[in-house]
C-alpha cells in the first residue's frame, strides 16, 4: 500500500497543495473533501474545463490559482469562499464574471491572457488587481 500514498494528493503542513502541469481536464473528486485542510489550491497549466460546485466546499481556501487551463466560467459556490483573497484564473476562457462573486473580497485577482511566467502578479502589491483582458464585464 506505501507505493500507492503518493496518488492521493494531500496538502502540506501550510495547508498548500500544488497540482499544476498534470494534463488534468477534471480535478480529481478527493480535492473537494479537503475543506478543513486546503488553505492554498494551484491547479494552473492543466487542461480542467470544468471547477464544479463543490469548489465552495473549501471553505478554508485563502489562494485559488487557475491559470492557464481551459475553464469557461466560475462557479456559482464561489461566493461561498469568504475567506478567499487571491484567485488566478488567467489564460482561460472565461468571457464573464457572474454578479453572484460581487460580495466576496478577493484582493487580488487575475483574467488576463496567459503568460508562461510563474510570476502572474505582483507580489510587492498584494491589493493589487488585475483585470487586463479586454471588454471582461466585471
Amino acid at each position: 500500500m506505501e507505493e500507492f500514498e503518493d496518488l492521493v494528493p494531500t496538502p502540506d503542513d501550510e495547508g498548500r497543495l500544488e497540482l499544476t502541469y498534470r494534463a488534468w481536464s477534471t480535478v480529481d473528486d478527493v480535492i473537494w473533501t479537503m475543506g478543513r485542510t486546503l488553505v492554498f489550491l494551484d491547479l494552473s497549466f492543466n487542461s480542467i474545463t470544468n471547477i464544479p460546485d463543490e469548489l465552495g466546499d473549501l471553505y478554508q481556501l485563502k489562494e485559488l490559482n487557475l491559470a492557464c487551463n481551459q475553464v469557461v466560467a466560475l462557479p456559482e459556490s464561489i461566493g461561498k469562499l469568504n475567506k478567499l483573497n487571491e484567485l488566478r484564473a488567467n489564460g482561460n476562457k472565461i468571457t464573464e464574471v457572474s454578479n453572484t462573486h460581487s460580495h466576496i473580497h478577493i484582493h487580488t485577482y487575475s483574467l488576463s491572457p496567459c503568460s508562461h511566467s510563474h510570476s502572474l502578479l505582483d507580489p510587492s502589491s498584494p491589493r493589487q488587481v488585475q483585470a487586463a483582458q479586454d471588454n471582461l464585464p466585471v
